[in-house]
């Protein structure tokens, strides 16, 4: 019986060919926007997803408040020693400081040096226990703690070097200190808010920018110096932010500890805060969401109404099937599967033209999304349950209507002022 509607159904769209191809088009378009904002969502909600502590780590960042709040991500140099040697909240603390733009020269055999602008990260060894940037080669008992030596990822290696072997090779930063590739990462993913790939140890920080890491100075904060903990099992934040006023309290005098303020932001939250300069606000994500749903529901309106009038077309034969015998329900799924046909096609179409539209969206929208549409298991799960979610929304309430017209009527013409229209 399926095989007889599927028979039908195509029959009845080469026939109607305007009809169909205005529903595929019309449907395409509201499918295709659907998956490109589906794919956007879901990118900005998995930055930093990927770490496998991510629940237990936090970004200590510093409130000011004077006649008005205001807030940065960085933090006073000592905060992180005094963090870890007199709060035991914590299984690994670490600064680090992100330094964009740094000239990177690398020496060739012929005497001249290639130079590359990159950002540069100063961090302490329990960095790389914090979030996960997996070692691929080199000693992780000795990373970021031998003096001149340097981590960098594997696309870096590619770039500087080719296809030599990277280890051991020697190139120089800001013509201040020169360091030697002691190990290499592996590529981070582009869903990550610690895009450096470049990796030194903390102390030449005092080489580059001394003002930075002054010992015992509690009232010089820099965005760029940061500090991640992460916390031992079952820490509450409560029990961090009390440590941290406790903190304040210790090395403020009343009036000062009032002022400098620090605090314990998830990494989760660090993303989406626009206070701490978070690219994007969750708020809008769900925005966003809203209005590819809302085109969701105009394509499948927009279906309803051409549905509704292509069914004065189709009264005659609707009232001789029922003369001949054939049921309501058979009827009703007849059309069903004429939607579920059209949406099949529309959403071929649709996926085409969202994997053109993706390079546009992508420079509008200053991302690398891609559409992974096999592999990603929340894209296979979208897409069906977008396809089933259409076709009874699309094919429902026209099919009813169809299926519920009196043959007599039906055979007679004398629909038209009967039929109800939805209008858009």
């Amino acid at each position: 019986m399926l095989k007889n509607y599927f028979k039908i159904a195509f029959r009845n769209l080469k026939r109607n060919k305007s009809y169909a191809l205005t529903n595929v088009l019309g449907l395409a378009l509201g499918i295709a926007s659907a998956v490109l904002i589906f794919a956007l969502v879901k990118y900005h909600l998995s930055f930093d997803g990927y770490h496998s502590k991510a629940d237990r780590v936090y970004r200590i960042t510093t409130e000011f408040h004077g006649e008005e709040t205001t807030y940065s991500t960085g933090v006073t140099s000592p905060l992180a020693e005094t963090f870890r040697s007199d709060y035991p909240l914590a299984e690994k603390v670490a600064s680090v400081a992100a330094i964009p733009d740094r000239v990177i020269a690398i020496p060739s055999a012929n005497g001249t040096e290639a130079k590359f602008e990159e950002s540069l990260a100063f961090a302490e060894p329990e960095f790389l226990d914090i979030l996960d940037l997996p070692l691929i080669r080199g000693n992780k008992q000795s990373a970021l703690r031998v003096p001149n030596t340097a981590l960098i990822t594997e696309r870096i290696a590619r770039k500087y070097f080719g296809g030599a072997d990277p280890i051991g090779k020697t190139f120089r930063v800001d013509n201040i200190f020169s360091v030697t590739v002691a190990g290499i990462l592996k590529d981070l993913p582009v869903n990550t808010d610690r895009p450096e790939e470049i990796y030194v140890p903390f102390e030449h920080l005092k080489q580059h920018s001394p003002w930075m890491v002054e010992k015992d100075w509690w009232f010089s904060v820099s965005r760029s110096l940061q500090c991640f903990i992460l916390v031992k099992p079952g820490v509450t934040p409560a029990r961090i932010k009390e440590a941290l006023i406790a903190m304040s309290n210790s090395h403020y005098n009343a009036k000062d500890a009032k002022y400098f303020q620090f605090r314990a932001q998830p990494l989760s939250d660090i993303h989406f805060n626009p206070n701490l300069h978070g690219p994007v606000e969750k708020r809008n994500l769900w925005a966003l969401s809203l209005i590819g749903v809302f085109l969701i529901i105009t394509a499948c309106v927009n279906f309803i109404n051409l549905a509704t009038a292509q069914a004065l077309k189709r009264s005659i034969e609707i009232g001789i099937k029922k003369v001949l015998g054939v049921q309501r329900w058979q009827l009703f799924w007849q059309f069903i599967v004429e939607t579920a046909a059209i949406t099949m096609l529309a959403m071929v179409v649709a996926l085409i033209m969202a994997e053109l539209s993706l390079p546009y969206v992508n420079q509008l929208f200053d991302v690398q999304v891609k559409l992974h549409l096999f592999s990603d298991v929340y894209m296979l799960l979208f897409l069906p349950a977008l396809f089933l979610v259409m076709i009874m929304l699309s094919g429902s309430y026209p099919a009813l209507i169809l299926a519920g017209l009196q043959p007599v009527l039906a055979l007679k013409g004398k629909l038209s002022q009967k039929m109800p229209v939805v209008f858009l």
